[in-house]
């Protein structure tokens, strides 16, 4: 009977063992899948890009700024854009040695000069506390959707025309209830953003189809 406990434990170790390695292999799997994915992306941006892994996230500014794995010694300056697969991130914040801050594209610090597809009305973009973004339209007749989808501008300081930031959820009045704007839903899941590229230089040709899809 001893003997049989003793079997039963040394199998019970040994399916936990193989557990452990299935789950350890799938881990490796979904990591390759990934990377490739990232690496993919890169080649076919004709943008001088440099690829970043998300490694921090603040507590009282989830919903506002990361913090990637590449800084100064990587060539990456202050307020060099920031995108994903899915669209916009953001604009680097502070840029450390070896490291930098991500100010997000829902951050109120980091407005946005958009445009809406549809219309190609100019629009500015700006974050809130919720995690959402409001769209405000320059001219007061502006026509805004439910779907609209907007993209950054062309004259924009800061990013390459294209670049997808994303839809509008809800059109409402302004607090002075002269104009129309939007609340934005940004195309990227920031919860679950794991890896960006930082564009150092816009001097390439531009993106002109959105750097993400829906």
């Amino acid at each position: 009977l001893g003997r049989l406990r003793r079997d039963n434990q040394q199998l019970r170790e040994e399916a936990a063992d193989l557990r452990a390695e299935q789950e350890e292999l799938e881990f490796y799997r979904r990591e390759n899948i990934r990377l490739r994915a990232a690496l993919g992306f890169k080649e076919r941006r004709p943008l001088d890009m440099v690829a970043s892994e998300v490694i921090g996230r603040n507590p009282s500014n989830w919903l506002s700024t990361l913090t990637i794995d590449k800084g100064a010694r990587d060539g990456l300056a202050q307020n060099m854009p920031v995108i994903s697969r899915q669209g916009v991130v953001g604009r680097l914040g502070a840029v450390r040695q070896d490291s930098s801050d991500v100010l997000l594209v829902n951050d109120a610090r980091a407005p946005i000069a958009g445009v809406v597809e549809r219309t190609r009305e100019q629009v500015r973009v700006l974050g809130r506390t919720d995690g959402l973004c409001v769209v405000t339209p320059y001219g007061r007749s502006a026509d805004l959707r439910v779907g609209d989808r907007v993209v950054t501008w062309e004259g924009s300081a800061y990013f390459p025309p294209g670049l997808v930031i994303g839809r509008i959820t809800s059109v409402e009045q302004d607090n002075f209830g002269v104009s129309k704007q939007g609340i934005l839903e940004t195309n990227v899941d920031f919860h679950r953003l794991e890896d960006v590229f930082v564009i150092q230089s816009l001097d390439h040709v531009p993106v002109t189809n959105g750097a993400g899809g829906d």
